[in-house]
């Protein structure tokens, strides 16, 4: 398999588009108008700055902000660098050129539009730099060595994905002319109210609350480690694929036979300790024979993507297009997001800070969930109370599930459910069970003497365990 093209910083910073002078004012523009930074910070790549101390300039700036909501515009800049004393003069000089093209206070106007020089500056050294190795390619091949005609197929594709994924659809509704349409669909959904329900988790619970995810929605399940993220992501993908359509699930924390291996215990309801740990008896073959026996005659598809470490999302979000080019998917599932890349995507810059990370976020929402209208569902690991994470995260998704580990219990894998974001009403707080076992999330009933976990989907199954006084 070949890795997704991607462009490193060393390639840019050698390429012939570039105008530093410009970086320089779009910066210091910024530094001094607060209206226009927040509008900016929420959707600009910093790898558009050619130059690295710049763009780290940049990147701290805006860190800074997320996390004190103040711009520093002073010396103060130093500490927040955290380079060597021996940089010190060179990078306080540097920042405040910037500053003094700043200070002419530059309109809204004169910054979006320098911006949208210096991406279309970025745009074209991607097809630069992506063209001439296509060459190289080429004449490697021309020479006798045809493998590379495939690699110059792949540089085309990751330059597709790399240019198309910023762009988006954009639609002009005049509310008056358009309230037949409007009032017209709102009847529909009154006559069939499932059909505005989006797709469900097959949680009862939870789906009580978001009632589904729709068309263009993002949401994001976050917990701590271990506490059942990839099982609730993969949960919900076979709930869809039994039920609504094609799902695509994009694996990039296990390999996709893991995934494989998960599913068919998910499916199956066959132990997964007794799968990892070859001990299957027949009578456990035999379900999964049957089951897979039925699947083959069932019209939808389970397509597992098994994506590198530090990938991005344009890396992503052109396999996911491609894929709906050739099918139906009607729901993406992505785990998780935590390792991916907001860079080049060679695993190098995969960065854990809770800044990142909402970075990502936007990014999905936008570039997969928004721009190809799918419902896309990823995970976030976060450890304690991040209130930094929280405070932004929320703004920047559609739904969002929180799972922390229920302490007041000495059974395993029950969760406190609460909804950081839940559209325009707050969701209740609940218990979830994590299954284990049998790869599958479980509805909660507290008796005084017992607890009873039932599955929701499909019968039921329990746990009956006194509780320890």
């Amino acid at each position: 398999m070949l890795t997704p093209y991607s462009i490193s910083r060393d390639k840019h910073r050698n390429a012939d588009f570039k105008d530093i002078s410009s970086e320089k004012k779009f910066l210091g523009a910024l530094l001094y108008n607060e209206s226009a930074f927040t509008s900016v910070i929420s959707s600009f790549n910093s790898d558009v700055f050619t130059n690295n101390r710049l763009k780290l300039i940049y990147d701290k700036i805006v860190q800074f902000y997320f996390k004190e909501s103040a711009i520093i515009r002073d010396e103060s800049i130093l500490d927040t660098l955290n380079v060597s004393k021996d940089k010190h003069s060179f990078y306080l000089k540097l920042f405040n050129e910037v500053k003094a093209f700043g200070k002419k206070k530059h309109n809204r106007g004169f910054i979006f539009a320098v911006r949208h020089k210096l991406e279309q500056l970025y745009d074209a050294r991607i097809i630069e730099i992506g063209l001439r190795d296509v060459l190289k390619n080429l004449n490697l091949a021309m020479k006798g060595d045809h493998a590379t005609i495939a690699k110059s197929t792949e540089i085309i594709k990751g330059l597709s994905a790399i240019l198309d994924h910023k762009l988006g659809s954009s639609v002009d509704v005049n509310p008056v002319k358009n309230f037949d349409k409007w009032l017209g669909n709102y009847e529909k959904y009154q006559k069939d109210p499932k059909a505005h329900m989006g797709i469900p988790t097959g949680i009862e619970q939870i789906d009580r609350v978001i009632t589904g995810l729709r068309n263009s929605e993002f949401g994001l399940i976050i917990a701590d480690t271990g506490v059942g993220k990839s099982i609730c992501l993969l949960d919900i993908a076979v709930h869809c694929w039994l039920k609504y359509g094609d799902v695509l699930y994009v694996t990039i924390e296990m390999p996709a036979e893991q995934v494989q291996d998960r599913l068919w215990c998910n499916v199956a309801k066959v132990p997964y300790e007794k799968f990892r740990k070859l001990t299957m008896n027949e009578d456990d073959k035999a379900k999964l024979r049957k089951k897979a026996t039925r699947l083959k005659s069932h019209e939808h598809n389970f397509h597992i993507i098994d994506m590198p470490k530090g990938c991005t999302v344009a890396n992503i979000s052109a396999k996911v297009e491609t894929y709906m080019k050739l099918h139906k998917i009607k729901l993406v599932l992505i785990d998780y997001m935590n390792i991916m890349s907001g860079g080049a995507g060679d695993g190098s810059d995969v960065e854990l800070n809770w800044e990142s990370q909402v970075g990502l976020a936007i990014s999905i929402k936008k570039d997969i969930a928004r721009r190809l209208k799918v419902p896309t569902w990823s995970a976030c690991q976060v450890t304690g109370d991040n209130l930094a994470f929280a405070k932004h995260i929320k703004d920047n998704i559609d739904i969002g599930i929180r799972f922390d580990e229920d302490e007041d219990t000495d059974i395993s894998g029950i969760m406190n459910v609460s909804y950081p974001k839940a559209r325009d009403f707050k969701g209740t707080r609940h218990k979830i069970h994590t299954d284990r076992d049998l790869m599958t999330m479980s509805k909660v009933t507290s008796h005084s003497n017992n607890v009873e976990m039932k599955k929701v989907e499909t019968g039921t199954f329990s746990v009956k365990r006194k509780n320890v006084i």
